[in-house]
Formats: C-alpha cells, structure tokens, sequence
C-alpha cells in the first residue's frame, strides 16, 4: 500500500505534488500582495525628537529604515499632518535575555495620548523626513 514498484510512477507522483506544492504557494504570495495593495496608506512626517529602532539600534535614522520592513509607530496629529514620535521595527529587543521597553518621555509641550499604528513600509523620503506605511 502506497509503494510503488516501478519507478516512473513514482516519479509522475512526486512531481504532481510538487506542482501541487509550488500552485498553493504562489497563490499565497499573489494574495498576500493583492492584501497590501488594497489596505490603507498613511504618510507620517519625522521631527528632530522623533525615536526611531531598528534591531538592537536604538539611535537609528530613517536611512536605515527598508521598504517592507514591519514597524510600529508611536504618533499624534499636529498641524493636519502625522507626527511620528516614536518608530520601532517588528523585531523584539532582547538584551540578556530579557525584554527592552522603551518609553515615550512627554514633555509639557507633547501631547498627553499617542496613537500607535502597525504597518509595512511602503516608502522612505529621507529629505523630506517622511514614512508611508500600508495597514
């Protein structure tokens, strides 16, 4: 019972599989980008106090930042536009074993409640100093 004694149909059996195996996973990729194209996009504008981590980086610029990567953004809305106070990428920060937690210090000017969003970059303008994410 499902041996097989000659070898070609055996061969026929493994390669229907594997077209089996490579048609599923295609079709997740292409669902998965029609998923990205149809959510929503955001534009967020970085100041001089804005945090931004990337791994274990903890002073990183938006240079370091790539299309794709997940992130989590910390902001408020000032002036009509997005201000990102605080960008961290999808990656945990593990330091010895235990979990860094990085908190937003307020100053009397800042506002008393951030809104946090996560999204996949979409794109980077490091001259103009703005993100746009999908989410």
């Amino acid at each position: 019972m499902g041996v097989c004694y000659v070898k070609i149909p055996c061969v026929m059996k493994t390669l229907r599989k594997l077209a089996l195996a490579v048609m599923v996973a295609v079709m997740a990729v292409v669902s998965a980008q029609a998923a990205i194209r149809t959510t929503r996009q955001a534009v967020f504008q970085t100041v001089s106090t804005t945090k931004i981590v990337y791994g274990t980086n903890r002073s990183a610029s938006l240079a370091n930042l790539n299309i794709g990567d997940r992130v989590n953004i910390a902001y408020d809305q000032e002036n009509g536009s997005l201000v990102a106070h605080h960008i961290a990428d999808g990656v945990p920060q593990h330091v010895r074993g235990k979990v860094r937690v990085s908190y937003h210090r307020r100053t009397a000017s800042s506002p008393s409640t951030l809104w946090h969003v996560r999204g996949i970059i979409q794109s980077v303008d490091t001259q103009a100093g703005t993100l746009t994410i999908a989410y």
